[in-house]
């Protein structure tokens, strides 16, 4: 057993119906594909499952397997006793779900899987990893203890996830174990080139004009010998925050 929680939050899911997950704000591939592959695994068990965030998916995401699947919502008119149980993912706070200020907790049953620093457990069940590269790499190590068969989409949510925030294993941190898990969902179906080219090889052409208003505003400080460029954020923003 990698995680004691694990056991738990597998209990809270069996008693559970209808289940919420998310992806955070500003989404990124490890919490889109943490959220995918969660979400396959628990319609696999029967569960009604519902994906949201409050902000809509990049579109170098929009690769991952089931990604169509997360819906972009107003978490201030959400009701969340809608649901029976809540797995909050890649969220090292309350507000990174919501992206709202002071917004109440929900009263149902919710589980934290994180590998981030700056969490503090906020969850009523926790699973915070924080050696762990990625989220993704957490829930590997979950389904393994709930003895979960991976398929090939799975495996492909969960590459996105762990090569998202490992740089494809090239940060720091990358350890024999996260290769070793990286090595099994290669083994499992992940294509780890078609990762690899979708996160860091494809450039969306929002970011591409916002490159351009970049360089339009490059200044030089010879004195100093540097190079310097600033954009507005009222810019930034009509370019869709690229």
């Amino acid at each position: 057993m990698n995680y004691k929680e694990s056991k738990v939050v597998l209990g809270e899911i069996k008693k559970a119906k209808k289940i919420l997950l998310n992806c955070h704000r500003s989404p990124d591939p490890d919490a889109v594909g943490s959220a995918t592959a969660m979400y396959q695994v628990l319609t696999k068990m029967g569960k009604d499952v519902k994906v949201v965030t409050p902000s809509g998916l990049p579109e170098g995401s929009k690769f991952i397997p089931y990604s169509e699947k997360v819906d972009a919502v107003n978490f201030s008119k959400f009701d969340f006793n809608k649901f029976d149980f809540c797995i909050f993912l890649d969220s090292s706070s309350w507000d990174m779900v919501t992206d709202k200020k002071n917004l109440a907790y929900p009263k149902v049953s919710y589980a934290v899987i994180d590998h981030h620093d700056t969490n503090s457990e906020w969850g009523t069940i926790n699973i915070v990893d924080k050696k762990r590269t990625s989220t993704a790499e957490i829930i590997y190590l979950v389904f393994k203890d709930w003895g979960i068969n991976i398929d090939k989409n799975i495996a492909s949510s969960l590459m996105a996830g762990i090569i998202g925030d490992t740089g494809a294993f090239r940060f720091p941190g990358v350890g024999v174990e996260t290769m070793k898990i990286g090595i099994e969902l290669m083994k499992l179906g992940a294509d780890k080139d078609n990762v690899v080219f979708n996160i860091y090889q494809t450039i969306p052409f929002n970011l591409i004009k916002f490159y351009g208003e970049a360089l339009s505003r490059v200044e030089i400080d010879k004195k100093n010998k540097f190079v310097w460029t600033s954009v507005p954020y009222e810019v930034y923003s009509k370019l869709s925050k690229p």
